[in-house]
């Protein structure tokens, strides 16, 4: 646990963060990016929420936009004036310092020094009406973190839905496997690390914002790069306030031939998805052991009971307390990406 000292001249960081950062979850090189959010364009009052997502072909120069009202049933598009997505959902594929516009009272801006290992922080909140600003200094060797193409670096990844702590995540844009996970207090700057997000080798995990928990899969990394991962799989339930986990039973619990991985999380924290590495399938299953569904295809995202499902490139929107199942998308020579949902 360390204290970090505050910033005082954050212009003296000369590089900053370049353009989006996706992790990229190297299994077979797929990129593993659930929960980007359109949000530039926000739904009627009356048609909350809104899935979205875009297609583009050969034959256009640009990417459609769409989205698919839950009150109306209905899918309208293209939407006038699509410019992409921005990151809206908080698990390990997103990167706060590109969700600078999508709330207006609390912001982080990110700043990286390379020659030193610096990273800045500058995160600005509102409190009964009035504004605040606090910055921080970041020596990612005192964390024990050595920015490199092979071991990654640190940028926020999630932040509690109360504003009392940022997430910080360990990243890597090349074809090796990292872990490290560290909570930054809000207001205090003391910065602990959630230590058995490395112990178990957490390479894939999903913060619940609202519950600061985590849920991670652990697997045998290939020793070959563009090899697959193998067994045994386990999944971990992580309470991040109290850095305490424990192992969780069930179907993430796989054989020694199986692999896990994009372990999604319900709202309520109380139910956690994995998909079947080399499947079609991918389980939810409670927190307390018994599964409660199988679902067809990699789950993108999950809102109440709804969930949205890519099954061979076309999203399917299924919900767990109807079994029902809503084709969104029929594309068979265009590339759908799913771009979350706006609630």
């Amino acid at each position: 646990m360390k204290k970090l000292v505050p910033a005082l001249i954050v212009a003296v960081i000369v590089l900053a963060f370049a353009g989006a950062l996706f992790v990229r979850f190297l299994m077979h090189g797929d990129s593993f990016a659930p929960g980007e959010t359109a949000v530039m364009f926000p739904p009627a009052a009356d048609d909350h929420p809104q899935v979205m997502w875009s297609v583009a072909s050969s034959r256009d120069e640009d990417a459609k936009g769409y989205a698919y009202s839950l009150a109306t049933k209905k899918t309208v598009g293209p939407i006038e004036g699509f410019e992409g997505p921005g990151v809206a959902r908080f698990n390990q594929s997103t990167g706060l310092c590109e969700k600078n516009d999508q709330d207006s009272i609390f912001k982080i801006e990110c700043n990286f020094n390379s020659v030193v290992d610096v990273l800045v922080l500058t995160v600005y909140g509102m409190m009964d009406e009035e504004k605040w600003m606090h910055a921080y200094t970041i020596d990612l060797k005192d964390l024990g973190v050595f920015s490199s193409l092979e071991d990654g670096y640190l940028t926020p990844v999630a932040v509690a839905d109360d504003k009392s702590a940022i997430y910080l995540g360990r990243r890597v844009e090349t074809e090796s496997y990292v872990a490290g996970l560290w909570r930054l207090d809000i207001p205090s700057g003391v910065i602990t690390e959630i230590t058995d997000v490395r112990k178990h080798n957490l390479y894939q995990y999903e913060i619940n914002t609202r519950q600061k928990t985590l849920v991670g899969v652990t697997f045998v990394p290939p020793e070959n790069l563009g090899a697959d991962p193998t067994g045994p799989s386990s999944a971990y339930l992580v309470d991040l306030d109290t850095n305490k986990s424990r192992l969780l039973a069930g179907a993430a619990v796989a054989s020694t031939k199986s692999v896990v991985e994009n372990p999604m999380v319900s709202e309520d924290g109380m139910e956690y998805a994995v998909h079947l590495y080399g499947s079609p399938l991918s389980t939810v299953t409670s927190i307390k052991g018994p599964s409660v569904a199988t679902v067809n295809g990699v789950v993108k995202d999950w809102f109440g009971d709804t969930m949205v499902v890519d099954r061979d490139g076309n999203l399917f929107l299924y919900d767990l307390a109807t079994k029902i199942e809503t084709q969104l998308t029929h594309e068979t020579d265009a590339t759908v990406e799913y771009l979350g949902v706006v609630k």
